[in-house]
């Protein structure tokens, strides 16, 4: 069997049950559609979640789900030769949320400006890479999956919470939040407020903060923060509430990433 056949053979493993929406040479990313490949999914996000929750919990997590994974579509990114999911979002609809009776942000933020585009609201979750997939490419191709998978559909944002490590102190995060906020600020219409608030502090921490990676590549493409981070004591994280309105997608990433979604 030649090069050519094996990749053919692969891509048809890969794509079994699942609804693929876009692939590169390494990756191919799809809705999945089987119990087998949710499970994958789970599974990444227990692996990569562990790494984040070592000195904030003894807990060994082997699958990482709760209460709203049953009622989310699994966006997947599947590596066709190991045959095996390697990043991984999930996606709550407001059709879905309305049957659960809830948003998972709704454990973490009272949403009650939210109100009137709730039905148009689209809730995404739990990102998480393969450390070995890391460095943007897959990620860039899990959102041009995300981006063919909108089309069509009435959505008209996506919204999210983005996690940032309190390894440096809350602080750090306060700063942060107090950093991006004049440039990112979603406004009055879409403030959230958290339930679990960061503590108050005057201190300064002199020059600017490194803004993490996926934060900054949702701001990037025309996110904005809708208020004041959350705490969550169990990942040892803060959670900044963030909203994408669809049209307001930045246009580089639809010239350098949309052809991948065609």
């Amino acid at each position: 069997m030649n090069m050519v056949e094996d990749r053919a053979l692969s891509t048809a493993k890969a794509s079994m049950g699942d609804e693929l929406l876009c692939q590169s040479a390494r990756v191919h990313v799809a809705i999945a559609r089987s119990e087998h490949r949710i499970s994958q999914a789970l599974a990444l996000r227990a692996r990569v979640f562990r790494e984040h929750m070592q000195h904030a919990s003894s807990r060994r997590l082997m699958r990482d789900d709760d209460i709203f994974d049953p009622w989310c579509t699994h966006l997947v990114a599947i590596d066709p030769d190991r045959d095996d999911v390697v990043g991984t979002y999930r996606i709550l609809t407001p059709e879905s949320a309305r049957e659960l009776g809830c948003r998972y942000a709704e454990q973490e933020f009272w949403l009650t400006r939210l109100d009137p585009l709730r039905h148009e609201i689209v809730e995404l979750g739990r990102a998480c890479v393969d450390p070995a997939y890391r460095g943007g490419t897959s990620l860039m191709l899990m959102w041009s999956g995300l981006s063919r998978w909108l089309s069509g559909k009435h959505y008209t944002h996506l919204m999210g919470c983005v996690s940032v490590s309190l390894s440096d102190g809350p602080d750090h995060v306060t700063q942060l939040y107090h950093q991006l906020i004049p440039g990112h600020d979603a406004g009055e219409s879409f403030r959230v407020w958290p339930l679990q608030r960061l503590p108050r502090s005057t201190a300064q921490i002199p020059g600017p903060i490194d803004v993490p990676p996926l934060l900054r590549a949702y701001l990037r493409a025309g996110a904005m923060i809708m208020g004041e981070p959350c705490v969550d004591f169990e990942l040892d994280c803060a959670d900044f509430p963030v909203i994408l309105p669809l049209e307001r997608l930045d246009q580089r990433f639809k010239q350098r990433f949309g052809p991948l979604a065609a």
